[in-house]
Order: structure tokens, then sequence, then C-alpha cells
């Protein structure tokens, strides 16, 4: 009987006509990982899957924690400070601070400042426990805080009464020093502060709510501020130092630190809050309130037309307040807080940088390995012995096993094996730290042995999650690739072709021998040069490969013939079924790769779907891997009447030309899955538009769930096929990755809006 997959939520929108074409049309939302343009080839990509967290409302100010990965947010409403980890969920909350505002960090200690209550509060940062109150009653409202020239510098009076002061607090003793600034700097009057984080004898101060805004540049070197130099017309809410630090942006403009005299470079958008970061070739994320547009930009750094993101925090939102935008250290992560007038909320964004075209960092871009096994339950490899029971999860260690450097690594490529299942089931595999997704990789009934490939993000630790979800069941995992982030080793780039045969031992195509393979059989086959394969200049190939008519009980392995047979396997079969599976293996300089049969006598096919090569003239081909999302499960809702299925000879149609500039999406990584169908057959993915291809992703017989993973190019008219040869059967499509097109990345949105998913004749 077919097993039940994953639950599905949130993800399917409504049912509706698609006029003057006679179909059907399911709307389901993407949730973000489409593209849309920008005015040059953008090079981050901020991740679809955003994590919000409601907190007090109000804002006093943001300070990041680097040694133990947390944010800490203060409410001076609330008199709280909330501490959130990189992933946004709240690790603690300390309360009764009389008006706790500006923070900073410092080495293993929190300094905040007490607006109402006249000092200024320590914590340390692991334990989040107060451990001193410095200066208490010695400072009268204190304002900005920052650490400079081994002092805690900050602002006391009441803003814009003319006496506000330069205060600096010795962050041991306690003592305070007022200091009465000169009154062309206008700091008197209400002033912010910034310390340069490239040079510690350095605060850049400026003005607030006055017209024009004046800035000055204080040497604090010596303990006594020192200004260096004041320019008029300069200043905005908040003032964040550009990569290298010789030049800052405040508001919309940026500015060099030595003379304060702008550089030229001006941004679209004018930022009440922003942040910036040397990390991933440098990124500034400026925020504002708009009730009526989106409050959130991210910019590459010196390159106001590259917008990396555009995010709409919602009409009734003030979204944003001043200081209320950081990056982690590393820029994988943004942090923002907004709020109204009855809640606050802590977002939290994933960055992944492209690099430029062409050249720069090799985020995105495959590493091909041998094949190598860096987890058997079975024998304790990979850490873990015996079979994962019902919802039971391991986090498997990817990063520095089986190839896979310890370090610049987004995500990888792995078989992995379900066998000795006691219940029908399926597993999971997603980034450790993430929540779980609904979607699942492969299905599997009690004694089955069910591979499939998977491409996953990496995540938390350099790990991966994966969870059964009933009875126990033995895992194997076999890592064959991995892809870069933007500190990563340089790899290559994805190209998919239309599906063709690459041969098929049934009818001796592709210059094969008309013959079953026998036991302990290896099969040599030249791919360089085939089925849109270039004859040079090839990392690694993905095929399709199919195992049909085996006689005994076996495993499959596919390697490059340059090295000896690893130890792992991409399919196995038992009498009279027939498996799929999706392989990436790399090419040796031969351009042969081998196929292994270990036990009986089986029949085997390949279709080529797609290569990978050095081409870097373009941004095509980088792989963005995303957290998993489902698409469309047609048990939930299907325009076919009676059970929604789909029947034999009809394809379901992906439709991602609804999204802006879908042409910046090159193709997919997808998983595809077949349950309760009715008859036997086999169902295609491919680019559209129809006719299907002559080839197969996955093969099916009634009764049976079934999925695979599928990599492929996104069709010209921004739609991907999936066609159903015969009887009818349910469909269920997961999004793993998106790789990108010749035109590059352009500015993610969190909400591109509906993606049409159609069902109409082949």
């Amino acid at each position: 009987m077919a097993y039940d997959l994953a639950p599905v939520t949130g993800f399917v929108q409504r049912v509706r006509s698609r006029a003057g074409c006679g179909a059907i049309v399911l709307a389901v939302l993407l949730g973000g990982l489409a593209v849309v343009s920008a005015p040059a080839p953008a090079t981050a990509l901020i991740d679809p899957v955003v994590t919000t967290t409601t907190i007090p409302t109000g804002f006093g100010g943001m300070a990041v924690d680097a040694a133990h990965s947390q944010v800490f947010v203060s409410s001076p409403t609330s008199g709280t400070i909330t501490a959130l980890d990189f992933n946004g969920a709240i690790l603690g909350t300390v309360s009764g601070e009389a008006g706790p505002g500006s923070m900073v960090v410092h080495g293993d200690s929190l300094y905040v400042a007490l607006r109402n209550g006249g000092a200024i509060d320590v914590f340390d940062t692991a334990t989040r426990v107060r451990t001193a109150t410095l200066a208490q009653g010695l400072l009268d409202q204190p304002g900005p805080l920052v650490f400079a020239g081994d002092q805690l510098w900050t602002t006391v009076g009441a803003c814009f009464s003319g006496a506000v002061k330069l205060a600096s607090v010795d962050p041991v003793t306690g003592d305070v020093d007022s200091f009465t600034m000169p009154a062309n700097t206008q700091l008197s009057y209400c002033a912010g502060l910034a310390a340069d984080p490239w040079d510690q004898s350095t605060i850049i101060g400026w003005s607030l709510g006055l017209s024009p805004p004046t800035t000055s540049r204080i040497d604090v070197s010596t303990g006594t501020p020192v200004v260096q130099v004041t320019q008029r017309e300069v200043g905005g809410s908040e003032v964040a130092f550009m990569p290298g630090g010789s030049t800052f942006v405040t508001y919309n403009k940026e500015y060099r630190v030595g003379d304060l005299t702008p550089t030229g470079i001006m941004y679209p958008t004018a930022g009440s809050a922003v942040a910036t970061t040397p990390g991933q070739g440098g990124l500034v994320a400026m925020g504002t309130w708009s009730p009526y547009g989106p409050d959130l930009w991210v910019y590459r750094a010196g390159q106001p037309g590259v917008n990396v993101l555009t995010h709409d925090f919602g009409v009734t939102d003030e979204a944003i307040t001043a200081g209320g935008l950081a990056f982690s250290p590393d820029a994988t992560r943004l942090f923002s807080v907004s709020y109204d007038n009855y809640a606050g909320s802590f977002t939290r964004f994933n960055v992944f940088d492209l690099g430029t075209p062409g050249v720069g960092n090799a985020n995105g871009e495959l590493t091909p390995l041998t094949p190598a096994r860096i987890l058997d339950t079975r024998n304790g490899t990979g850490g873990r012995s015996g079979p994962l029971g019902p919802g039971e999860t391991f986090d498997l260690q990817v990063t520095g096993k089986g190839g896979v450097p310890g370090a610049g690594v987004s995500a990888v490529v792995l078989n992995v094996t379900a066998t000795e299942p006691t219940a029908a089931s399926y597993l999971t595999v997603w980034p450790t730290g993430n929540p779980r997704p609904t979607v699942s990789n492969l299905n599997f009934t009690p004694g089955a042995t069910v591979p499939n490939l998977v491409t996953v993000k990496v995540g938390n630790g350099g790990r991966v999650t994966i969870v059964n979800d009933a009875g126990s069941t033995h895992v194997v995992v076999d890592v064959v690739g991995f892809y870069a982030d933007g500190s990563g080793p340089a790899g290559s780039r994805f190209h998919g072709v239309t599906p063709s045969r690459l041969f098929d031992t049934r009818n001796g195509s592709g210059g094969v021998p008309l013959a079953k393979r026998g036991p302990g059989s290896t099969l040599h086959v030249t791919v360089t040069g085939e089925d849109g394969v270039p004859a040079s200049g090839v990392t690694a190939v993905v095929l399709n490969v199919t195992a049909t008519e085996p006689t005994a009980p076996s495993f499959l392995t596919v390697y490059p013939d340059d090295v000896s047979r690893p130890t792992a396997s991409n399919l196995n079969v038992v009498p009279g079924q027939t498996v799929p599976n999706l392989v990436v293996v790399r090419v040796p300089a031969s351009g042969v790769i081998d196929f292994y049969n270990n036990a009986g006598s089986t029949h085997l096919l390949a279709d080529v779907v797609g290569y990978y090569d050095g081409d870097k003239s373009t941004d095509a081909g980088r792989l963005i891997a995303g957290s998993p999302l489902r698409l469309v499960d047609t048990r939930v809702s299907s325009p076919f009447p009676g059970s929604g299925k789909v029947p034999g000879g009809a394809n379901l149609v992906l439709d991602f030309s609804g999204s802006p500039n879908f042409g910046q999406l090159g193709g997919f990584v997808l998983n595809v899955t077949v349950t309760e169908p009715t008859a036997p057959g086999y169902v295609t993915v491919y680019p559209a538009p129809p006719p299907a291809p002559a080839t197969s992703s996955l093969n099916f017989v009634p009764g049976l769930t079934v999925a695979n993973a599928a990599a492929l190019r996104v069709g010209d008219n921004g739609q991907v096929d999936v066609f159903n040869l015969a009887g009818a059967t349910h469909v269920i499509v997961d999004l793993f990755g998106i790789f990108t097109s010749a035109e590059g990345v352009g500015a993610a949105s969190v909400d591109v809006g509906d993606t049409t998913v159609s069902l109409g004749a082949g």
C-alpha cells in the first residue's frame, strides 16, 4: 500500500482557471527562491526562508556577540534585554533594566546604557548575568554607547537642550570624565557616535535633528577627545564603516573617513538604519520607514546599482528604527528589528554571496568527488551505530569528511540510502539548526533498500540532519561532491541539457553490449562528446541511471574510471524491480565513467540531464541551496476531479514565467515523488515545452511510493514539465535549490508572488 508522505502546509494558495488555454491552473507561492531584476548582475542572495521572532515593543539598541553567536536587543519601554541566537530563537531575557538603550559588546562583556538609570550595566555574554553597574548616578541620560581607546564613550544630558556633553567611562573602575565639545561640531545638541572598527582610537560623531547636519572625526587615543576634522552637511541617523575602513556610509551617501568628504557614491535608498559588512565581498543594508513600500534594502558595497534584497515588513510597521540592523561577523546572517505600537519583531535573513560574474569567489560552484562513505549505521561509520527509530534524528557531520573541506562549503551532494526498514516511512534531510521542512527525500516500505540523491545546504557546525518518520531503518550516506560558499575553493558550473539516452543495454544503444550486466561486471562508458556533453572541459556529468529486470539483490556503483571502485553505492535492486536514481559523477580526463553491478544480472540504462565545466564567462550555473520547500502536492489540491491524480499522457507543468524576470533562473534541483499509482509506468521531468523526451526520471508499479531527484535547466518559456506515461498517480514536487542563468542573480525577493502549476495534455 502507498505510504503517506510528510504532510503539506502553507504552500498551496488557491485554484483558478487559465483563460484561453483550456487548462486548470493551481497557483502556489514559491516563497522567494525565484529572483527578480537588478540594473546590474547582483552578487548576493538573501535566503527566502526568514525567521521572525516577536520581542518586546520599542527599540533601544542591538549588539552582536560573535563569540557566542547571539544578538542582544534592548527595549527601553519594557525595561528588557532579549538575547537571540543567530537563527532567531530566544535564548533568554533580562528584565528590570532602567530604560536600556544603546549597547556594545567588548571581549566577554555586554555594556548597556541605562537612559533612565544614569549608569551602564555590564553583563557576562556567556551567562547573560549582570556582573557590574558602572557610573551609578554619574551619567545624566546616557545616549549612544561605543568602545574606543580602551574607554566606553557616550553622551550625557537631555537631547536638544544645548548642554549635552561627550563622556568617557572607564570599563574597570567606572570613573567618568565629561567634555564640552567645540560649538562648530554641534555635538552638544544631541550626538550620534560610531567607533571606527579599523582604528580603535577614532570616533565619528554627528549631530542629530539639525539641518544642515555636521559630522566630526574625533581622536580619543589619549582619553581626551580631540576633534580632527569637521564637515557640514554630513550626517544621518546612523553611520556604518565600509570594508577596509577608509570610508563610511550614512543616510544614503559614502564619505571618506580621513577628511569626511563625499566619495560620489550615492545609494537609491535613504537609510534611517545602516549596517555594513566586509564579508561576502561587502554588503550595505539600509532600513527605512515606509508604510507604502519596502522597508529594507541591501546593496553590494560601493555598487548602488546592485540591489540584492528588497523586503517589506508590512504597511502598519514602523520598520527598522535607528540601529535596528546588523550583520553576523561572517556576513552569513542579516538581523533586523522592526516594531509597531503593539509588538516588536526580530527578523533573521540568511545571506549567500555569488561573487563577480566570471571572476571572484566560487560560491555555488561544484567540486565533484570520488564517492566516499561518511555514514553507515550498520557498522558505526559516521558516529552512529544502530538504526534510526521512529521520529529519531541524527546530525551528520559532512564538512571535513570524505573529501569535503572543513570550511568554505555551502551545500553537499549525498547519496542517501535507507536499508532494512521495519515499516513504511520516509527520510528527510535538511540543514542542521533549521526548522524541519515539510518535505521528504526518499520513501520506502518494510524490507526494501532505497537510495536517492540529496543536495542539501550545510547547517550549523557543518552538519545536516536526518530524520526517520516511522519504524526503524539503517541509513547509509555517500558523499559525491560539494558546493563552495564565498570563501570556498573554485569549482565547476552546471549546464542542463534536454534529457537524452546515453545508453541502454536492452537494445544496445550508445555502443554498449545488448545484454544484461553480470555479477561483478563493470561497464565502461564514454560520456564526453555525447548527448550534449562537450568533448572537453567537463568536470562532472549528471545522469539518471536505471536498473531494470534484475535477477538477484544487488547494488550498483557509478564512479570515475581513473580510480579504483569505491566503497559506495548509487542504486540498490531486488528481483523484479525497476530502480532509478540521479547520479552526479566526476568525469576523468579520459571522459570514461564506470558502472559496476555487484550480483546477479541486470539491464542498465542512463540518461544525460546535465554536466559541469569550468566556464565562468557569465554567472550561469551557480547553485543557490535553500531550505527545502514543497511546491505542489496533488493529494492536497488538484484541478482534476475525483482523486486529483495526474492521468496518463498528461503533463504537470511548473510555470515560473510569472516570477519577475524569470530569465534569471537557469534551472532547479527538485525532488519528485509519485504515490498511489494505478498502473506500472514512469514519469519524465524535463525542460518545457512538450513533447517529453524518450527518457525516464522515475519508474513505479501500482501501490508504491517512489522518489527521485532531478537536476535540470528551465525551459525557454519558463516552465518545467513532469510527464506521466500511463495510469494515474499523485505527484509531489519539492524544491531544494536553483541554478543561476547567464544573466546572473538579481535582487532576491522574499515573496515573489504566484508561480503557477498547470495540468494539461502532453
